[in-house]
């Protein structure tokens, strides 16, 4: 599945982002990729298996997860004051 409901959180929350640091799409870019890693290590986990149902996506999930983190930020950074 390309889109899922974390995929629009993660829109939303760029544009918080985007909102609040302004200019800093690389670092923009860095954070929704790290973050990507973050989910990967996470569902990796024994012991945190409980989010293996919401964290465990696609490779095109992933990359449109990025996307829309730097939709949201260019969002929140060029229209949101």
């Amino acid at each position: 599945m390309l889109f899922d409901v974390s995929s629009f959180l993660h829109l939303f929350n760029f544009m918080i982002l985007g909102k609040i640091m302004k200019d800093n799409y690389i670092i923009a870019f860095l954070l929704g990729i790290l973050w990507e890693v973050f989910e990967y290590i996470v569902i990796n986990q024994k012991k945190l298996i409980q989010y293996d149902k919401i964290w465990n996506e696609t490779l095109d999930n992933k990359k449109m997860d990025i996307v829309l983190n730097m939709i949201g930020y260019h969002i929140g950074n060029a229209y949101l004051k």
